[in-house]
């Protein structure tokens, strides 16, 4: 009887492993990433989905949310290349902002159709291609809604 009471109790903890782990995994921006992408409405000109673009979200300094949506280009062969500079860079910011460096690489890894929450929006990729590669707009705290997504060129 004991090793049957024994039993019952790990079956329903293992079974709860992976909704931990599920929990534990999550990214705690989701909910207001997913907010904004069921809102956003691409600019007219853009001949791209929402799932076409790698989505980097980043809070600045007035809370507001600033979002900037890229067909992806880099690769870890651009983050090698840089590396040195990227380092340095944020060796300097250390103490103002610890995860830099995986902020980088996750700008480094981008894939079409994934977003990614970044710790300062001074890390978001650097918006020099023209046309609707490249989107910008702002998701402001204060009216919750999102400022006009416009194209880069």
């Amino acid at each position: 009887m004991k090793n049957r009471a024994v039993n019952y109790c790990l079956r329903h903890i293992l079974a709860l492993i992976p909704i931990i782990f599920m929990i534990g995994c999550s990214n705690p921006h989701d909910d207001l990433m997913d907010v904004i992408e069921g809102e956003v409405v691409l600019p007219s000109k853009s001949e791209f989905k929402l799932e076409d673009y790698a989505r980097f979200y980043a809070y600045n300094s007035n809370g507001d949310v600033e979002i900037l949506y890229t067909l992806p280009s880099l690769s870890e062969t651009d983050y090698q290349r840089f590396k040195g500079e990227i380092e340095d860079y944020c060796a300097d910011r250390k103490d103002r902002y610890p995860n830099c460096l995986l902020d980088y690489k996750k700008i480094f890894s981008q894939k079409a159709g994934n977003r990614y929450w970044l710790e300062d929006h001074d890390n978001l990729p650097i918006a020099d291609d023209g046309g609707c590669s490249v989107i910008q707009f702002s998701f402001l705290k204060e009216d919750a809604k999102i400022t006009q997504p416009k194209c880069n060129g």
